[in-house]
This record gives C-alpha cells, structure tokens and sequence, in this order.
C-alpha cells in the first residue's frame, strides 16, 4: 500500500512511514490529521478508498481514473437524494399552517 501510495502521488507526498505496534493498529495519517482508523472502521480500507482519502488530503483536484468513477457517482446520488430530502422538508414546512 506504502508503494502503491508514493507511486501515484509522487511528490505530493513527503513520506510514506510504516509504525510497527502491537494490537492490531492500522491508521492512515495525512499530515497529522487521522482519515482512516480500523479500530473505528472495523476493517482494513480497500486500496482504492486509501488513495482517495489520500487524494482528497494532498490533491482534492487530482483524479485517480477508474478508481474515482464509483465514488464519483455515490457522491453524486448522495448528493441527489439530500436535496430531494431538502425540498420536501421545504414543501411540507410551507404547507403547514403557523400556530
């Protein structure tokens, strides 16, 4: 993953370091920031998943290709159906009465 990490973002990236521990410990750090935990995922990310967390840390406006296209479209699907929540929130508030 560590090679795969520096491979596609280059000199984006200033290291990539491995932290031997005990315990089952595996993080993602992006400049001192934590974007992946699987203590709290409960599982090990998807190589694909770690480049995007990665990406949107180093270079939110890079594209990763295949890899970004299922993201792109649950991102987009997310964002449809909040905004369809939006407007019947909306329509039913103006359809109530005020008391």
């Amino acid at each position: 993953m560590a090679q795969e990490l520096l491979t596609t973002f280059g000199g984006a990236l200033g290291e990539v370091a491995l932290v031997p521990q005990v315990g089952g410990i595996f993080a993602i750090y992006v400049d001192g920031d934590l974007v992946f935990d699987r203590k709290a995922e409960g599982r090990f990310p998807e190589m694909k998943e770690a480049k995007q967390l990665v990406r949107n840390k180093v270079a939110p406006n890079m594209e990763l290709g295949h890899s970004d296209s299922a993201v792109k479209s649950q991102t987009n699907a997310a964002v449809k159906a909040e905004e369809t929540v939006e407007e019947k929130v909306k329509e039913e508030n103006e359809s109530c009465p005020n008391y």
